[in-house]
This record gives C-alpha cells, sequence and structure tokens, in this order.
C-alpha cells in the first residue's frame, strides 16, 4: 500500500513539473515573442504530447515471442536466443526497452536486453548468447517491457509470460585405459562362453525382438513375425550379449559433488557404449525408478542422457528400487557414488549369481570399505569433483 502511494505522489509531482515546464515556456513566447519562443513552446509542447500519447499506450498490444537455436545443450555448448517483438497496433513508441530474464542456472555470454525507436516500425527482433554449463531443464518464463515519454517523466512497464525450455546434458567423463582393458577381456569371455551355450540358451533365455541390424545371424529372425510386420524381426537373448553391458546408477550419495560426478561418469559409459557400438541397457536405482531396454539404436543414446539430465540424489536411507521390468545383462557396470554395506551386499549376491561387475565407486579420498574388497568384482575409483558453488540440477 506504501508503495502504491508513493508511485502516485512521484506520477503527479512529475505531471505538474511537465505542466509548468509548458505554461513557463508559453509564458516565455507570448512576452518574448519571435520564431524561437514560438519554436522552442511548440516543440516541446510535440514532444511532451507524443510522450503521453505513447506512455498511455497499452503495451497488451505488444506480443513477444522467444526461440532457443537448439532445444537441448552438450556441457559447455552455446546457443542462441532469439527474441521478436511486434506492434499488433499502429501506434507510435518513443521507444520500447524490452529484458529477457534468463534463469539464474544458465550462464548469459551476451546482454539478453535491447532498446529500440518503434515509432512506425511494427516488428523488431535481437538476440543473445547462452551457454550451458549445468546440467538440468533450464526454464525460460519472464521477459520486461518498458516504455514511456522521452524526458523520462512517465514510465510504463509490463511482464510477459513467454515459457521456453532447454536441456543441458551431463558433462561426459573421460574413462581411464584400465575400463576398456577390463571390458575387452570380459567381452572375450563372455564370447567363448555364449559360443558354447548359444544353442541351449536360445529355447530357454528368450528376452524380446527387435529389428533386423546387419550382422546378426539367419538364425534369430522369426520368419513369422517378420511375414505379420511386413518387415525383418530379430529374436533376442540374454546370453547371447557378449559384447554388450548394463550400467546401473545407484542415486543414492552421501553429497551432491559424489552424485554429480557419478551422472557424470554414467554419461561417459552410455556414450562410449554407443561409439563401440556395444549393445547396453541402463537403469536409475533410485526412489522413482527409471530402466531403458537394451539397444544400440542411435536414438536411446538421446532417451538416457535425457535420464541423466534429470535425475535427483536421493539420501543414503532412502528406499530405492530397480524397475521390475528390467533385464540385467551379464556384464552389468555398477556406477556408486557413495560406498554403503547395504550396496556392497547387494553386489556380492549378484557376484555369486554369475555376473561380471565392474564397480565405479566414488572416491573421495577416504579407503574404500573393506567388505567391497571382498567382493569378486574389478574395482575404479571416480575421483569426486570438487566444485563450490555446483548445484544438483536446475530447476
Amino acid at each position: 500500500m506504501k508503495r502504491k502511494v508513493g508511485s502516485l505522489i512521484k506520477q503527479l509531482v512529475r505531471t505538474l513539473l511537465l505542466l509548468s515546464m509548458i505554461v513557463i515556456l508559453y509564458s516565455y513566447a507570448m512576452f518574448q515573442g519571435g520564431f524561437i519562443s514560438w519554436f522552442l513552446f511548440y516543440s516541446v509542447t510535440t514532444v511532451v504530447v507524443l510522450g503521453f500519447v505513447t506512455a498511455l499506450f497499452p503495451l497488451r498490444f505488444i506480443s513477444v515471442d522467444r526461440s532457443i537455436q537448439k532445444p537441448y545443450l552438450e556441457n559447455g555448448d552455446h546457443a542462441t536466443v532469439k527474441v521478436t517483438i511486434t506492434k499488433n497496433v499502429p501506434i507510435p513508441l518513443c521507444y520500447l526497452g524490452v529484458y529477457d530474464a534468463p534463469p539464474n542456472s544458465i550462464r548469459v555470454e551476451s546482454h539478453p536486453g535491447s532498446f529500440f525507436f518503434m515509432l512506425f516500425k511494427k516488428e523488431q527482433t535481437y538476440s543473445y548468447v547462452i551457454r550451458g554449463d549445468r546440467r538440468g531443464i533450464h526454464t525460460f518464463t519472464e521477459m520486461e517491457l518498458e516504455t514511456g515519454d522521452m524526458i523520462g517523466l512517465i514510465k510504463r512497464r509490463r511482464i510477459v509470460r513467454v515459457d521456453n525450455d532447454i536441456r543441458v546434458y551431463p558433462k561426459r567423463a573421460n574413462l581411464p585405459i584400465a575400463f576398456s582393458s577390463l571390458r575387452k577381456a570380459i567381452k572375450l569371455q563372455n564370447e567363448g562362453n555364449s559360443s558354447r551355450r548359444m544353442t541351449f540358451n536360445e529355447t530357454l533365455d528368450f528376452s524380446h525382438l527387435r529389428e533386423y541390424a546387419p550382422g546378426d545371424r539367419l538364425s534369430t529372425i522369426d520368419w513369422k513375425v517378420t511375414a505379420r510386420r511386413g518387415e525383418l524381426a530379430t529374436k533376442e537373448f540374454d546370453t547371447e550379449d557378449p559384447k554388450g553391458f548394463t550400467v546401473l546408477l545407484d542415486c543414492r550419495a552421501e553429497t551432491d559433488e559424489q552424485f554429480e560426478t557419478a551422472v557424470e561418469w554414467a554419461a561417459g559409459l552410455v556414450h562410449h557404449s554407443f561409439t563401440e557400438k556395444d549393445i547396453m541397457n541402463f537403469a536409475a536405482i533410485s526412489s522413482t525408478p527409471l530402466a531403458l531396454n537394451k539397444t544400440y539404436e542411435q536414438k536411446q543414446l538421446r532417451q538416457v542422457m535425457n535420464v541423466l539430465t534429470s535425475v535427483e540424489r536421493d539420501d543414503l536411507d532412502e528406499k530405492v528400487q530397480l524397475h521390475r521390468s528390467f533385464s540385467l545383462l551379464r556384464t552389468i557396470v555398477y556406477v556408486m557414488p557413495t560406498v554403503t554395506e547395504k550396496t556392497t551386499a547387494k553386489l556380492k549376491q549378484l557376484a555369486a549369481r554369475g555376473y561380471k561387475l565392474i564397480v565405479l565407486y566414488g572416491d573421495d579420498g577416504n579407503k574404500v570399505d573393506r567388505v567391497l574388497r571382498q567382493v569378486d568384482v574389478h574395482l575404479l575409483a571416480m575421483p569426486i569433483t570438487k566444485k563450490d558453488k555446483r548445484r544438483r540440477r536446475a530447476s
């Protein structure tokens, strides 16, 4: 209430000053006479009247649109944001200031506002550059418009809501050479076991059907489904994936730094699988479990990265689970931000069931739990990236 009263008082004072200036100029012209006196009076009066007209012009007749060059960004990439201002009614504006309000979670590389003289122009555009440094879904919501008279005595402002989203994918960690060596050794071992047991397992461990891909064996083609669909369909078995692996991301972490590091390593694993053309499936073990079936198609890379963009950290005592319909491949890469007794017990069970395990654990300078050392798995440390102002994800 006090702000409104103060604003009204300021507006009244400005109006009185403006009228006083016109009266003074009129008096000066009447007493002095001559061309210059009357020129000053008419020119100032014209500017003031035009300012009043434009200041009283409803800004709701101005529409604003924002378009972002790309709907998603790799970590560290740039994108151009284009703002278009359209005047729907042909009323002259002395000036129009436009300011976009990007979210605090996105880095702005150039000024997000601009200033236009729109006396006769119907449309104006400008652009600025943003950079994605933090993973998450970043939402643009508001833009501010401002106009008034040329003297600055009268101003009008309006907040316009324009919604846009942009995804920033997590940074991909560079996998160590030791991981590639382990994958090659396990892959060779699985290929030998698969060749010895393929005939038996093809009749017992059928998983699902997928589109035919060059290199698939003719014996795995389902000819009945192929005839029905009109395209080649290949049977897939849980035990016929010697080159594939499962990526499990445990979302329980003690700190945000540990969790963000685990997300970056998971992103690196996913990118590695598609680079090497390995079959892969992915699941996030969390309070809201997420899972994606196995494939080596490029579109799944985008789906997994979308999951990693929005996944949230769970507390260590949070009750988490794996999606019920998710099927594990024989090689599992388990990304564990924080080492706990419950997790190591679960890993021990998986190892006892014959799964080949590679565990990436958060190494924050402390010693690895002794229980984890006793499990028959391959261990690789993930150095924790320390950042003072690091955020878990964008809001």
